[in-house]
């Protein structure tokens, strides 16, 4: 529970990002839509690419300190991403990409060291699914709150001031706890190293011969392009097209839910099917919302959710699987690599992640969407197929993945 709960810290930070940033650049910060998908582009290329060394880091030391020295100035950092400032123009785009290139910096720095210590937490599989499990209730616990509490944030101060004031308090409560997990020494103990360290060279080659940790990540890459998308849409498509800010809130709020309640039912599966059969029921569950989304076979809302629900079940497949590969192919290569392995991981995420945002705001430019209201009136409508094609894209290549049988841990 103590290590998971720096999961819910981690979130406090990420879910913002991935609900609201694209959202706030666009109709605060008044940056265009198809600049705005730029910036998320760059940072999250930028996010991947900082991970790599960050990893080395963590390998080459102990990963508590390394999370220790970034956990203050992450927290400033993500302040200053709402902060009130008197730019316009070019110059606020300028300054959203540095400030997001700072909180990304200063995320992976910490993210990494504390994800990579999940391969050393337990080596039993099932243990790591139930760590999974728990790590994913946290998360999406702090996705509620950051759902709720952005929306009471925003009507109690206005504007910027209130998503300024919802990220100084999450800083306030990530910090202690990030800090609590990484002093507890029985958790955070050092991996055992190898008498190699390994150098970028030789960690990509041995990667790119060992085939089934390139599809594990290659199918979350296909479920990550998916939920950041629908993630970022929801504020706009409440917006603009259902004409209900509330209700981008409470289906915020919901899909965080979903994302609690899918948790036990996806262990079970896992536990009773394998995880190669647990990964392919989220991807057609995941379709299935889009299409209904897409031909209004039920309310939006309820695709959403059942997304998310969908979603989580990808999610989970791959942080369960993930420690067994890390920990495989760094015995195999003979070298202590596992955190270097996660911003591997991490780095492949977020390609998926940028592109994912970069086309959704040539996207939403190309049906006619202008950063405050829609200029065409075949903007909406537009953008409700914008908003259902690209998820249901993703899961299209989320399942390639796992078409074939992966590994004997699949079937625990």
């Amino acid at each position: 529970m103590l290590f998971a709960s720096g999961d819910f810290a981690c979130n406090l930070y990420w879910q913002s990002q991935s609900f609201y940033l694209l959202f706030f650049t666009t109709t605060v910060l008044k940056v265009p839509i198809a600049a705005a998908g730029a910036i998320t582009l760059v940072t999250s290329l930028w996010h991947g690419a900082i991970g790599v060394p960050a990893g080395l880091a963590a390998d080459h030391a102990d990963n508590r300190f390394v999370m220790q020295v970034a956990v203050v100035p992450l927290a400033l950092s993500f302040a200053l991403i709402y902060w009130p400032m008197p730019f316009a123009g070019a110059g606020m785009a300028w300054f959203a990409l540095f400030a997001q290139i700072l909180f990304r910096t200063l995320y992976a720095a910490v993210n990494i060291p504390y994800a990579a210590l999940t391969v050393r937490v337990s080596a039993a599989q099932v243990d790591r699914s139930r760590i999974a499990g728990l790590r994913m209730l946290l998360g999406a616990a702090a996705a509620g709150v950051i759902a709720l509490g952005t929306r009471r944030a925003v009507e109690w101060a206005g504007g910027q001031c209130g998503y300024a004031a919802i990220a100084l308090i999450a800083g306030l409560v990530a910090t202690p706890v990030l800090l609590w997990v990484s002093a507890t020494r029985s958790i955070a103990a050092p991996a055992s190293r190898g008498t190699r360290m390994p150098g970028l060279g030789p960690a990509f080659g041995v990667l790119l011969r060992d085939s089934r940790f390139l599809r594990l990540n290659l199918g979350i890459c296909g479920c990550v392009a998916a939920a950041s998308t629908l993630s970022r849409s929801v504020p706009f498509f409440f917006r603009y097209v259902m004409h209900d800010d509330s209700a981008a809130a409470s289906t915020l709020s919901l899909m965080g839910i979903a994302g609690v309640v899918s948790v036990p039912f996806w262990m079970a599966c896992a536990a009773r099917f394998g995880h190669r059969v647990q990964w392919g029921l989220s991807c057609i569950l995941g379709a299935i919302a889009m299409i209904a989304l897409l031909l209004r076979l039920m309310m939006s809302q309820a695709s959403f959710v059942l997304f998310q629900f969908a979603a989580s079940g990808l999610f989970f497949g791959f942080w369960s699987l993930l420690p067994a590969e890390v920990e495989r192919v760094g015995r195999e290569a003979g070298r202590g690599m596992d955190a270097l392995l996660y911003a591997i991981a991490e780095l492949l995420q977020r390609v998926a992640d940028g592109l994912a945002a970069v086309v959704l705001g040539w996207m939403m430019a190309a049906t006619g969407w202008g950063g405050s209201w829609a200029t065409a009136s075949s903007a909406t409508g537009g953008m409700e197929w914008v908003v259902g094609c690209l998820p249901l894209t993703g899961m299209v290549l989320a399942s390639i993945g796992f078409l074939r049988p992966q590994n004997r841990e699949d079937q625990l």
